[in-house]
């Protein structure tokens, strides 16, 4: 990004609410400035919850963030991928496929969306597949 652009979207990030979009391969992402950054870090400490296995507790900073306006493809993968990683099928199953509605051209969704709907007809745990 050019430093024009950089100034732009540090300008526009400091106006209450103010919007912008961020459109990236991955989906896209709302952004509104001090607020998005609190629902960024919070869904970075879902994923350090996640990394340490504490999936109950991952899962409600990732559900918090996504009701809170946080409109970004990753906080849904990571609620489909918390319910696979506890064995929760239906659940993850669900949440997969609302990200892969919300955000079609997300590779990572769609083959992540293939890994559940295999793994929950084998009765595989989400980590069982990958081994």
């Amino acid at each position: 990004m050019s430093n024009k652009q950089d100034d732009l979207m540090s300008f526009l990030s400091n106006i209450p609410g103010a919007t912008f979009v961020n459109v990236s391969k991955d989906g896209v992402t709302t952004m509104e400035g001090p607020k998005h950054e609190k629902l960024r870090q919070r869904h970075e400490h879902g994923v350090s919850l996640f990394q340490k296995g504490q999936h109950a507790e991952a899962l409600k900073c990732f559900k918090e963030v996504i009701d809170q306006g946080f409109n970004d493809s990753k906080a849904y993968l990571n609620m489909g991928v918390c319910y696979g990683a506890m064995g929760k099928w239906p659940d993850a199953l669900k949440w997969l496929r609302l990200a892969h509605s919300k955000f079609p051209g997300d590779d990572q969704i769609t083959q992540n969306l293939a890994v559940a709907e295999q793994s929950a007809k084998a009765g595989r745990k989400w980590y069982q597949f990958w081994k």
